[in-house]
């Protein structure tokens, strides 16, 4: 009689443990909507802080302030035109953000190939160029 208890309260347990850990494994599992909004809340913030040192590193670059640069771009100029204002040829800048983007991706990724880092400097250089090209606000 008392081994019919232990089992039953064994069965027990573990029915709550199976029943209890799988719903708190399938809740985890999804993120709910708040948790989704701060991730993309976060992403977003982190991109725009990127943004922002890039902006700040290219305007050391030209050597400008981050106003006049700004207002360069809001009067529909592109990175390459401003930088040919200042003397500096769009290959310049080219590496040069290649460079900074080359950096920052050998230190969060130190043990990343050389194929890996070939690949991503064909992306990256496209995606630059792309960038530096475009006219803002015009």
């Amino acid at each position: 009689m008392k081994w019919k208890f232990i089992v039953i309260s064994m069965v027990i347990a573990l029915s709550a443990v199976l029943v209890f850990g799988c719903s708190n494994t399938q809740s985890s599992s999804k993120p709910n909507q708040a948790q989704t909004k701060q991730t993309g809340q976060k992403q977003k913030a982190k991109q725009q802080k990127k943004k922002k040192g890039i902006t700040r590193s290219l305007v050391n670059f030209l050597d400008m302030t981050r106003k006049d640069f700004n207002a360069e771009r809001k009067n529909g100029k592109s990175i390459v035109e401003i930088a040919q204002e200042k003397n500096k040829t769009e290959q310049q800048v080219i590496d040069y953000l290649l460079q900074k983007r080359e950096a920052s991706f050998k230190k969060s990724h130190p043990n990343a190939t050389q194929d890996v880092l070939n690949q991503k400097k064909q992306a990256w250089t496209k995606a630059i160029t792309k960038q530096i090209e475009n006219k803002k606000g015009a």
